[in-house]
């Protein structure tokens, strides 16, 4: 075909071995051809029929994946209507899908690679509408059989189509182009998905009379019907098998082995040995699996949601089809985002792992705010959860053409696709057994299912591509976010008998006001002597140790709890609250150390901010959870059933996040990911050489307690933070003296606070990270904390609710946002003592604050909550005169700084070995290129982006 009749789109590459051909056609041609394969074919070219090829691929797909989940969706209104139809019978019109695919892709594959993408997809097509056709002759009650022959016959063809996208990325699109092709090729069996979750509640009613259902009934299989056979219609006239000249050199090698192949072996030994070859291949089988699982539970959540929902919100059909349908809708957008962010960075196992462990937490979350019974948030969790397990779609797929690379991507995705169907049957019939338990049950089942696959997901270490002397590794975010978990965990216990003090009272025989105010007062309490050991414990034992010894305690104490409900067991409850304060102590100075350990000098406040919003977000949801899980009842049981759901629902996140603690932390990257920390490792190394760990740990602490500056931070910090903690333990008593009975809002009021000192620390850590304003920052944001803090007192005299939420938030916007900004100017001024010492000693002064003032201010509110909160804004004042008085003196600032002219002599120096001539021994050149490769990206066989870039540079 000519180019100039198709369109051909340049591809254009001015490095050595490649130029332009001078003949007014759009095409590259390679130099040089010599490479471990053969003969590469001289042009590459990208045709723009494959917009179109791919486009109508998507709208044959949609409607395959849209008859997947029009029966299970509505499984009350086809019993109603079907006689001899059975909640199984139905479940199976949705795993037929799943069962028919496990033979029937082993010879869909076959056919991809010996007869060509048109056969296979006619084929697939006809079968699709023949299926789609038999069902508009079952409207009738006595015809469930004949309307689940049609779907079976449909659900066959969907073996002829789950393993097409990356294999039409690989027919038709450029090396830059591959992911985002495979994404959007999955984006269009996802969007039938969608359309299958909204449509079928709306066209057929849950009517009791049954003509009505039939007649919904019509139109739904009709209209299906319809689309099939314009699909295959379409795909008749559109579909090509490939294009004459190969889209990327990375093809173009593959057609040359596949050539050589096929001229050595019959196709069926071939396809043979590349499934041995596959099956040999160690990071595959691991993708197997955890492909398998992930996906086999989003199958099984479609098909169960349902009867899933039904348990919490009774006659709402059309509601849980929005609901699925907004997982499916985000999850569009979480796999076109995450196919084009892969084409971008190519960070193939970090991707992997950071979606797989975001899916696993929103199924957590998913499964508990479910028994809130709170419709918007159902919509909200399902969301998250559907953005990144279906995001998590197309990068399988590419991840497996990676680390399989030549063999074929049709098989690679298409054994992926069988792991799947494999789980789906699996899960959905285990799911559904324990839906009889019910569907908190269900969940947790398919929760701990994806906490598994996490495991199975994260095998190593990976390090990011960055200059020899410092590099930065990609476990960085893992950790971080791990942490955060944790140290959310941490958080949600602390506020979550204080938020509800009325009920707490009211249940537990022997609990007054102090003792509840004791259970969040133990957290600042132990904190105290505890943050001594903790941090000569992290010095001396590493990062890893301390907090798997805090994640213990963390999940100890919960599972304690568990055994606490029953009124006469309040000290049994308080033990377990105890042994979880005392983590606390192995939080709270965590997030700079682990900012300074694995994080560049351009993202260290960023870090540590991230790591103070994993606590201050547990904190929100413990003013939020509390009050709704546990009622402010009359009946006893109904309290105690309530305090039942917490304390479990608590417990299965603490023991979550110290499995996934033991799984992911390490240390400290093998190479320093900055030069500040670079001459920190020197400097303690030299220190353990000179002095036992006791001595150096007490010299670092009289060194910052005669450092004026930090001794200063060390007040405002423990001024600022303990009001802060005096405000979230007493917020029900204060505000019940204002708004009676208003238990949930006064929880939703404290989490205002703390998801705007979400925000807050966040933002607070980006600015910090692009100006490195320290001083001003600091004094702007404590400033802003007390004016804030008068604001809140004075409209709280005005009764009116919103307006406490509006200034509640904006304080603690300020007041939150000022935490990783104390620990940050910390580190710089009291560099290089450890930043675990200089943010534990200023956690001491906060819970030393935090108990001063929450005491005082519990006797304050004898007199009234005006004069409490009065306290509390001069104590702020205190401390916002005490900040300006901070000399800024930023020594790992300086560090960095005085340092960097002289690794950027080195780099200089480096360049100038490496540099070698163009022309100089090409084959040379590609092996390095692959081995530096494989050092970069943590040994993943990254071949087909190795070869496609070692030939281009």
């Amino acid at each position: 075909m000519d180019a100039s009749n198709d369109g051909c789109v340049l591809t254009k590459y001015e490095e050595s071995g490649v130029k332009l051909k001078e003949n007014g056609h759009s095409e590259v041609v390679i130099l040089d051809k010599s490479n471990d394969y053969g003969d590469v074919p001289p042009t590459t070219r990208l045709f723009k029929r494959r917009f179109l090829i791919l486009g109508i691929f998507c709208l044959y797909s949609m409607s395959s994946a849209f008859q997947w989940i029009e029966y299970a969706i509505i499984t009350n209104i086809v019993l109603k209507y079907y006689e001899g139809a059975t909640e199984l019978a139905i479940a199976w019109t949705s795993m037929i899908y799943m069962l028919s695919y496990i033979p029937l892709m082993f010879v869909a594959t076959w056919m991809l690679d010996n007869w060509g993408l048109r056969k296979i997809l006619l084929f697939g097509a006809t079968l699709n509408a023949v299926g789609s056709l038999i069902k508009i002759g079952s409207v009738s009650p006595n015809l469930f059989f004949v309307s689940f022959l049609g779907q079976t016959i449909s659900a066959c063809a969907q073996s002829f189509i789950l393993e097409i996208p990356p294999k039409i990325a690989s027919l038709w699109f450029g090396p830059s182009e591959v992911s985002t092709a495979t994404a959007i090729g999955v984006f269009g069996n996802q969007l039938g998905c969608a359309l299958g979750f909204l449509i079928p509640p709306k066209l057929v009613p849950n009517s009791d009379n049954l003509d009505e259902i039939g007649a919904g009934f019509r139109v739904l299989f009709i209209s299906s019907a319809v689309v099939c056979t314009g699909a295959l219609l379409l795909m008749f006239i559109v579909i090509k098998d490939e294009p004459k000249t190969p889209p990327s050199i990375a093809r173009a090698l593959s057609v040359a082995a596949e050539n050589k192949e096929k001229a050595e072996n019959s196709p069926m030994k071939s396809y043979l040995r590349s499934i041995g070859v596959l099956m040999k291949n160690v990071p595959y089988l691991l993708l197997f699996l955890t492909y398998g699982i992930n996906t086999g539970t989003y199958y099984a959540i479609g098909t169960l949601l349902n009867p899933i929902m039904l348990n919490y919100h009774e006659d709402a059909e059309q509601q849980i089809g929005e609901i699925g349908l907004t997982m499916v809708v985000a999850g569009l957008v979480g796999s076109v985002l995450c196919g084009y962010f892969l084409d971008k960075t190519k960070l193939y196992k970090t991707t992997t792992v950071g979606i797989y462990v975001l899916s696993m937490a929103f199924m957590f979350v998913f499964t508990f705010t479910l028994q809130l019974k709170i419709l918007w948030l159902d919509y909200l969790s399902i969301g998250l959860l559907g953005f990144f397990m279906t995001g998590y779609l197309p990068i399988g797929f590419e991840f497996a053409a990676e680390i399989t690379y030549p063999v074929s991507e049709a098989t690679s995705s298409g054994l992926l696709n069988v792991s799947a169907q494999f789980f789906g049957i699996l899960f959905t019939i285990s799911a559904q057994e324990l839906l009889k338990l019910g569907s908190l049950a269900a969940n947790l089942f398919m929760a701990i299912a994806l906490l598994v696959g996490t495991v199975l997901t994260d095998k190593s270490n990976d390090y990011g591509d960055v200059p020899p002397t410092t590099r930065l590794s990609k476990r960085r975010f893992l950790i971080l976010g791990s942490f955060c978990l944790y140290s959310m965990s941490v958080a949600f216990q602390w506020i979550e008998y204080a938020i509800i003090t009325n009920i707490v009272l009211k249940y537990y025989e022997g609990a007054t006001e102090l003792a509840i105010a004791w259970t969040s007062m133990s957290y600042l309490l132990s904190s105290i002597p505890l943050m001594f050991v903790a941090t000569w414990m992290l010095d001396n034992w590493g990062l890893r140790k301390v907090l798997l010894f805090g994640a213990t305690l963390n999940a100890v104490g919960s599972l304690i709890k568990i055994g606490s409900v029953s009124p006469n067991l309040f000290v049994v409850s308080f033990l377990g609250q105890t042994i979880s304060a005392c983590a606390e102590a192995f939080v709270l100075e965590i997030p700079p150390k682990i900012a300074s350990l694995w994080f560049g000098p351009s993202e260290v406040s960023t870090a540590t901010a991230i790591g103070v919003f994993g606590n201050q977000l547990g904190c929100a949801l413990g003013f939020l959870i509390p009050p709704k899980l546990v009622p402010n009842s009359d009946n006893l049981d109904e309290i105690g059933a309530g305090f039942r759901v917490l304390f479990i629902s608590s417990a299965v996140v603490c023991t979550g996040a110290l499995l996934l603690m033991f799984i992911v932390i390490r240390d400290e990257p093998k190479t320093p990911p900055s030069i500040a920390r670079a001459l920190s490792v020197a400097a303690e190394n030299k220190e353990k050489a000179e002095n036992s760990p006791m001595k150096s740990y007490l010299r670092s602490i009289g060194v910052l307690m005669k450092n004026v500056p930090y001794f200063l931070l060390f007040l405002t910090y423990g001024i600022n933070t303990g009001t802060y903690y005096a405000i979230g333990t007493l917020l029900n008593p204060i505000m019940l003296n204002y708004h009676e009975d208003a238990e949930q809002q006064i929880g939703e009021i404290g989490l205002t606070m703390v998801v705007a000192g979400l925000v807050g620390s966040v933002l607070c850590g980006y600015f910090l990270n692009k100006t490195k304003l320290y001083k001003p920052t600091t004094v702007v944001t404590y400033v802003l904390s007390m004016a804030f803090m008068f604001v809140f007192t004075f409209t709280l005299q005005l009764k009116i609710l919103w307006l406490d939420y509006l200034s509640i938030g904006l304080l603690g916007f300020f007041m939150t946002g000022y935490l990783p900004i104390g620990f940050e100017f910390a580190a710089e001024i009291t560099y290089p003592v450890s930043e675990a010492t200089s943010s534990g000693l200023l956690n001491v002064s906060a819970q030393f604050f935090g108990i001063l003032f929450t005491i005082i201010a519990q006797e304050l509110l004898k007199l009234g909550s005006l004069a409490a909160n009065l306290f509390m804004a001069i104590a702020l004042l205190m401390g916002a005169v005490l900040t300006a008085l901070i000399r800024a003196d930023l020594k790992r600032k300086a560090a960095n700084e005085t340092n960097r002219r002289v690794l950027g002599e080195e780099k200089m120096a480096l360049a100038d070995v490496k540099l070698i001539p163009s022309n100089h021994n090409h084959n040379h050149n590609n092996n390095n290129s692959e081995n530096e490769g494989e050092d970069f990206e943590d040994k993943e066989k990254l071949v087909r982006l190795a070869s496609a870039s070692s030939s281009l540079v």
